[in-house]
């Protein structure tokens, strides 16, 4: 007959710590396992995304080199529609980066008045801390640019996030002084190009364009519209060619939803457009 001793119960207690200690090492092993399978599932899926949005500049790389038909939309180059995947979807645009003024652009000050004027008509409140912004870091050296990314904009005192997408409308910040495309620009972009350029102007250009692109600079200054109003326009601040380019993608693929940011130059190389990346941003611009 078996009779309980505190030696027996001792002995118990052990046994029955043991077997909750298995238990808990067993669920924690499962655990560490399926948190390790999740995470090398998003890992992967995230892999997996950003590929696809290298693909997805790749397209735009091709778009730009073959040259798709300007103006389907102000600065909006060429779309990619949403197309379906295994596990989601991708999408995408290349927009004219030369469509909107670029604000480095100002490093000619004759071209500040007109943009003050377009600022203070759209009762833009930032107006004066950008002027003084370009102002205090302008240089006499002629490659010296005053921004570098468009953000740097929200920096600038008195830039609120209202003023700033507003900004976001019609400049742009590239990387060097470049021209702005006279078939994609928007109306406040061209009404920087001279002080006679009002909107009754540039709604005229635009309507102009829009049933057949300007074919040349000449061909647009010697549009009535220009010349018979005595506008003066500088040559190398116009074009009818952007070199810069701006391609957003987008994928969602099972739980990742990436973006991706590009600037693209296209340069002309042994009678080839080549197209480089300049920069690239993930989910932020």
């Amino acid at each position: 007959m078996f009779k309980p001793t505190a030696q027996n119960g001792t002995v118990l207690i052990i046994s029955l710590l043991m077997i909750a200690l298995i238990e808990i090492i067993i669920l924690g092993f499962v655990e560490t396992h399926k948190n390790t399978f999740i995470f090398a599932r998003k890992y992967f899926s995230c892999q997996e995304s950003i590929n696809l949005l290298l693909g997805g500049e790749d397209w735009a790389k091709g778009v730009i080199i073959n040259g798709f038909p300007t103006a389907l939309e102000d600065d909006l180059f060429a779309v990619l529609p949403r197309t379906t995947i295994e596990g989601g979807y991708i999408e995408g645009a290349v927009r004219d980066a030369q469509g909107k003024f670029n604000v480095n652009d100002l490093k000619k000050l004759q071209y500040l008045p007109n943009f003050l004027k377009v600022m203070n008509q759209l009762k833009i409140e930032g107006a004066p801390s950008i002027q003084n912004a370009i102002i205090l870091n302008n240089s006499s050296d002629p490659h010296q640019i005053f921004f570098n990314s468009i953000t740097e904009l929200r920096g600038l005192p008195d830039v609120t996030a209202k003023v700033f997408n507003m900004l976001s409308g019609f400049v742009t910040v590239l990387p060097e002084i470049t021209a702005l495309n006279i078939n994609t620009a928007n109306k406040y972009s061209l009404m920087i190009l001279n002080d006679n350029i009002n909107e009754q102007v540039a709604d005229q250009i635009i309507n102009q364009r829009s049933q057949r692109n300007f074919k040349s600079i000449d061909e647009f200054l010697a549009n009535p519209v220009i010349s018979a109003s005595g506008i003066a326009i500088e040559r190398e601040m116009i074009t009818v060619d952007s070199q810069y380019f701006f391609s957003h993608i987008y994928v969602h693929y099972h739980d990742s939803d990436l973006s991706l940011y590009s600037l693209l130059k296209c340069v002309k190389e042994d009678n080839t457009n080549k197209v480089y990346v300049l920069w690239r941003s993930f989910d932020n611009l």
